[in-house]
């Protein structure tokens, strides 16, 4: 199933054989949920899959600044956000990949009163992209150059994200 996968991967994936080493675990358990039971996993496998992949995508990456002229825009390097940011091994696989220093993104605060502490629910890469730019668009500084509507439109996705944490914490 793919929710199991995904936990598979968030857990014990890896793209880099130094990362895979200091896993604990060699060998996992997944639940068979159409005829019950279990079927034992060899987390290398995870490797083996993720690897490949991961090193096609920052290849493509790495194409494309290429070929659009964007490298003299990162003299201090890339920074990897999404969930995909969070396996292990992938800023290093990058920095062998670019030959420059990669980072992960998290999300920073840019909001003023009396909610200033980012949820907990929030301090992932997976988030730093929407937020980053949720942040922007709420800026004090940025509304004076959009619309009612849009400045409207922006806090309205923003109080939506808000009740999802909220959601989350209970």
């Amino acid at each position: 199933p793919i929710q199991t996968a995904e936990k598979l991967k968030q857990q014990y994936g890896t793209v880099s054989h130094e990362s895979y080493y200091a896993i604990n675990k060699k060998e996992v358990g997944v639940p068979l949920e159409y005829s019950g039971g279990e079927k034992k996993v060899h987390t290398y496998s995870l490797l083996e899959i993720l690897r490949p992949r991961a090193q096609e995508i920052l290849e493509l990456l790495r194409d494309d600044i290429i070929t659009n002229r964007l490298t003299s825009y990162m003299p201090a390097g890339l920074v990897l956000t999404g969930g995909g940011a969070l396996l292990k091994g992938l800023a290093r696989e990058a920095e062998q990949t670019h030959k420059m220093p990669i980072r992960m993104g998290y999300p920073q605060y840019y909001f003023e009163g009396p909610d200033r502490d980012l949820p907990e629910s929030l301090q992932s890469p997976s988030f730093a992209t929407a937020y980053g730019l949720l942040a922007f668009g709420l800026s004090r500084d940025e509304k004076k150059f959009h619309t009612e509507q849009e400045v409207s439109l922006v806090q309205n996705v923003y109080q939506r994200m808000r009740s999802w944490i909220e959601e989350d914490r209970k």
